[in-house]
């Protein structure tokens, strides 16, 4: 189902039907997916095992996975989030710096040069 919603041509299927309206019962189970996937939150490693009989890594699937708690990574996100807004503020060693403060604000420098070009009435 997956594989048919991102390769509508090849599968001649796709969420939205001939009629421009949305098959919400295929978009309800891709995003329930897509949720399951991204808030699922395990960020363990997968080892992979060397299996000499066939020369091949395979993972090992054996390993125990725990899950993380959501709430703790949402925060430690949250205390090092950057606006996009900002291009004067990033993140050092784990704390977010915001060198707004310092100087002149480079977007608004080249905002006035913008406005006001140097030379603009000179031919």
């Amino acid at each position: 189902m997956i594989r048919q919603s991102i390769y509508p041509r090849r599968y001649n299927s796709s969420i939205i039907r001939q009629d421009g309206t949305i098959d919400f019962l295929a978009w309800s189970h891709l995003e329930a997916i897509r949720e399951s996937l991204t808030c699922s939150v395990d960020v363990s490693v997968v080892p992979y095992r060397w299996h000499p009989e066939t020369n091949i890594a395979e993972p090992d699937i054996r390993s125990a996975h725990v899950c993380r708690n959501f709430t703790k990574i949402r925060d430690w996100a949250f205390e090092r989030f950057v606006p996009m807004t900002s291009k004067r503020m990033h993140v050092e060693d784990g704390v977010v710096v915001d060198y707004s403060g310092d100087g002149r604000d480079p977007e608004l420098v080249r905002a006035e040069e913008l406005a006001n070009p140097a030379h603009w009435n000179k031919t």
